[in-house]
Parts: structure tokens; C-alpha cells; sequence
């Protein structure tokens, strides 16, 4: 049985009275039927999300390129980026999922935490405003920016991949060398990135752990169109 939402709502220092159908839809899965769900919610927390960080990259960072931007930013807004910090605020024990998904047994746990907290961000646009929802993400993403920013985000990709494939297949991903081009001096390697036999991302560069970097940003692209 969730947890009353209610004492969410308050322990994130809002109001439960503002807006009590919004949170308690932003916390139902897709697979409670015969409720409206979060996906909804979740589609505008993310434009949110994505806004937010973006704004946040291009003044704390005045010298860093529209490429760098995109790579810090992937890794800030990744799910399994986002799950942990739903993991830091218990979404989980306030989250309504139907019997289908009870069965899976967390199979899928990073990109329902992930697609909650997006949702919840949602929640806070519409009901707190523009401001609050800046003012959420900046309390609870700043340490996981900080350290994007450290790494300088491509380095992330690898890892955020592993994380994200662990928890929702208990599985690696797998990398292949799939081609090479060129002459030895200025030799291009293509790598793809296979997860339970599926391909899910063809990266190239001029090494393999390069290459193998745009694959897993590739894999966590179509990972994020799947869920």
C-alpha cells in the first residue's frame, strides 16, 4: 500500500491542498488501470527538466561549447540520473502500480523512478509555477551536475548505460567492434552496443573507447523512446 502522498507534498516543502489530483496522478503507473497516469506529466516535466539544466549549463559554464553543453546535460538528465535522486526522495513508496507490474518484479524500476520524478516535476510547474520548479531541480540535481560537470559528461556514458541496463534487465551491455575505416594514421572504429541480443546503438570515433561512448549515447536515446 503507498504511502499517503500528502506527506510527500509536504516534506517538499508544498502545499497538499493545491493541487491533490495532479500528484496523485503523477504518481500512478500506466499499469493502474482505469486511472489517469503520469505519462502526461511526465512529457512536460521533461521539457522541463531539459529547459531548466540547460539554462543552468549555459550561465554557470560561459566557456564551455554547444557540444560539451549537450554531453553534460544528457548525463544530468539520464534516468538513471534521475532515479537515483527519486531514490533520495522515496518516490517509490508512494507510487500506485498495477498488478502486471507488481509482477515484474522492479524489472523496469530505474524508468518508473525516473518517469515519476519527471512527472512530479510536471506536478510542480503547473500547480507552484516556473520558479519552484527551477528551485526543486536546483536543490536536488546540484550535486549530480557538480559531478557531470567534473567528468565533463561524455565519460558518463558507459557507466550510465551499465547502471540503467542493471537495474532494468539484470544485465551488460555488450560492445562489438561492427567496422574501420580509414588509413592507420586517422583510423575511424564503429562500435555497437548490444543488450539481450538487441542492438541498440552504432557509435563511431577515432578510438574504441570513443566509439564506444556515442554507442551507449545512442543505446540510452532509444532506451528513453521505449519506455
Amino acid at each position: 500500500m503507498p504511502r499517503a502522498i500528502e506527506d510527500l507534498i509536504r516534506a517538499l516543502d508544498f502545499d497538499p491542498a493545491r493541487a491533490p489530483e495532479l500528484w496523485k496522478q503523477a504518481l500512478t503507473h500506466r499499469s493502474t488501470e482505469g486511472q489517469p497516469h503520469y505519462e502526461r506529466l511526465e512529457f512536460l516535466g521533461d521539457a522541463v527538466l531539459k529547459l531548466v539544466v540547460s539554462q543552468w549549463l549555459y550561465g554557470r559554464s560561459p566557456d564551455m561549447s554547444e557540444g560539451e553543453m549537450t554531453k553534460v546535460r544528457a548525463s544530468v538528465v539520464s534516468d538513471a540520473t534521475l532515479a537515483r535522486v527519486a531514490e533520495q526522495l522515496d518516490l517509490s513508496a508512494y507510487l500506485t502500480v498495477g498488478a502486471a507490474e507488481r509482477g515484474a518484479k522492479g524489472k523496469g524500476r530505474v524508468g518508473i523512478l525516473a518517469s515519476s520524478l519527471e512527472a512530479v516535476l510536471g506536478v510542480i510547474h503547473l500547480s507552484e509555477g516556473p520558479a519552484a520548479a527551477d528551485a526543486f531541480l536546483h536543490r536536488w540535481l546540484a550535486q549530480e551536475l557538480d559531478e557531470a560537470l567534473r567528468v565533463g559528461g561524455q565519460d558518463n556514458f558507459k557507466a550510465v548505460l551499465q547502471e540503467y541496463t542493471q537495474g532494468r534487465f539484470k544485465t551488460l551491455p555488450e560492445y562489438r567492434l561492427v567496422g574501420e575505416i580509414g588509413p592507420e594514421h586517422d583510423r575511424r572504429y564503429d562500435i555497437a552496443v548490444y543488450i539481450e541480443g538487441d542492438c541498440l546503438g552504432i557509435g563511431r570515433g577515432t578510438s574504441k573507447k570513443s566509439a564506444e561512448q556515442q554507442a551507449a549515447a545512442k543505446a540510452l536515446d532509444t532506451l528513453k523512446e521505449q519506455r
